[in-house]
């Protein structure tokens, strides 16, 4: 008897928007002034990023750390297709 063996599918990529900035601005424990309407900094900057190929760790009690970034549009769910 013989299986057929389907590869896995690789998760499809979704972007994800990071915050990139000095940690105290993102923690908001530094004196600058607030983004309207947001909650961070305004030497706070934001990216966008592959969420399914980028490399996250835990942070603090509720946030990761980006340590590796797949930049969007991805590159890498097209080479694997």
């Amino acid at each position: 008897m013989s299986e057929r063996l389907t590869p896995q599918r690789e998760a499809d990529c979704r972007p994800t928007v990071v915050l990139s900035g000095d940690q105290f601005c993102v923690e908001l424990d530094c004196d600058h002034e607030l983004v309207p309407g947001e909650n961070y900094c305004t030497e706070v900057g934001t990216e966008l990023v592959c969420d399914t190929h980028s490399t996250f760790v835990a942070g603090g009690d509720d946030y990761e750390e980006l340590v590796e970034a797949s930049p969007w549009p991805c590159k890498l769910q097209k080479e694997a297709s």
